[in-house]
């Protein structure tokens, strides 16, 4: 992402913690982009408000197939909180394909609550041609 949209994901993040302030476990799973990792989310564990001494927040960012199918990286992200124990309570934020992964993912593995940023829900013209075979299969439950 862009330096200049750290600020409106600081500020989305920022609403996410005050929404998730009173969960008692106060995990957050951050989930990158097509065509990118978790390390996307590496400049927010600069921020004071993820560390220090009274960090109350514990970030978790899975790295996804870059152009892996979609059931392949759901199956993917709810072994990743399946493996680490992830509790129910645990808010998620995701960008862009990320988004779709982990609505997905949240059928299987109850989720806090799930802010997306830049997710096209309703399908993107590009990915629609680029990926028109297996479209159609991979979203038709949604």
């Amino acid at each position: 992402m862009k330096a200049t949209r750290w600020l409106a994901v600081a500020a989305l993040l920022s609403c996410a913690a005050a929404r998730l302030q009173s969960q008692p476990s106060r995990q957050l799973l951050l989930v990158h982009g097509i065509w990118s990792s978790g390390d996307t989310w590496n400049p927010l564990r600069t921020m004071s408000y993820f560390t220090g001494d009274d960090t109350i927040w514990t970030l978790y960012t899975p790295n996804l197939l870059p152009n892996g199918y979609f059931s392949e990286n759901r199956d993917s992200l709810v072994a990743y909180m399946n493996n680490l124990s992830l509790a129910n309570d645990v808010g998620v934020v995701a960008h862009s394909m990320g988004g779709i992964i982990s609505r997905l993912a949240s059928r299987e593995h109850q989720t806090q609550g799930l802010i997306t940023i830049g997710s096209p829900h309703h399908g993107a013209p590009i990915a629609n041609a680029l990926t028109a075979p297996w479209w159609d299969n991979e979203l038709a439950p949604i």
